[in-house]
């Protein structure tokens, strides 16, 4: 999920869904398509990673970095006082 985990700290397996942000498979046909789309993703991320390595180091170092800027503990405390304060 992008929103949850951006390209800039991860990958991701794209895939379309529905209004209910779920997959839709409505035959065996589309479940062994939706499996070979994402078996065809997962290799693509792989040999991208393999050849270039260094993005692990660089997506680990962001992903630290949102966690502290996004998820913060203190910061978050201070922005429900602010809401309960007004």
């Amino acid at each position: 999920m992008p929103e949850i985990n951006p390209d800039s700290v991860g990958w991701q397996v794209v895939n379309t869904l529905n209004g209910e942000r779920d997959y839709e498979i409505r035959s065996e046909e589309e479940k062994l398509s939706l499996r070979q789309r994402n078996i065809e993703q997962l290799k693509t991320i792989i040999m991208d990673v393999v050849a270039n390595p260094d993005q692990i180091l660089e997506k680990a170092n962001a992903a630290i970095q949102r966690i502290k800027t996004e998820h913060d503990l203190t910061s978050y405390r201070e922005k429900l006082r602010a809401i309960y304060n007004q």
